[in-house]
């Protein structure tokens, strides 16, 4: 992907996230104008994955956006809302067990997340541990 076309492709996700103050994968998927399939996942640790089935520009704008700390991720708690997660947006939720805290997992995990831009970490109480996520084929 050209340094352009991935620009426009972070500015596009950042609008979106700024525009809602706090957002999930589902719904940032359903608001974009794109296509952001793929053979790519996002994750934060070998099995703990954040979302997957996402093209590899996606992934890499997502990640730059988070190590640029334009936007901040939100762990969700693993409670009653974690069915509206699933009923918010239009794309498919990752088919995996979820994922109760960050911890080792023997098998893949899929931990739930809020995206946040990062000027309003204090009002959703982010917490703002180095989280270094990445992207690496789906097996």
């Amino acid at each position: 992907m050209d340094t352009l076309k991935k620009e426009q492709l972070k500015e596009e996700i950042f609008k979106w996230v700024k525009g809602y103050n706090i957002i999930n994968f589902s719904e940032l998927i359903g608001l974009l104008n794109i296509s952001t399939e793929g053979d790519f996942e996002i994750k934060i640790k070998e099995n703990l994955i954040l979302w997957r089935n996402c093209s590899q520009e996606f992934a890499q704008a997502f990640i730059d956006l988070v190590n640029e700390k334009r936007i901040l991720i939100k762990f969700r708690e693993m409670n009653g809302i974690a069915l509206g997660y699933i009923l918010e947006g239009t794309s498919e939720c990752p088919r995996l067990p979820i994922a109760r805290k960050i911890q080792p997992y023997k098998e893949p995990h899929w931990i739930m997340i809020d995206i946040v831009p990062s000027h309003l970490k204090d009002l959703f109480k982010v917490e703002t541990k180095e989280i270094r996520p990445y992207c690496r084929l789906n097996k």
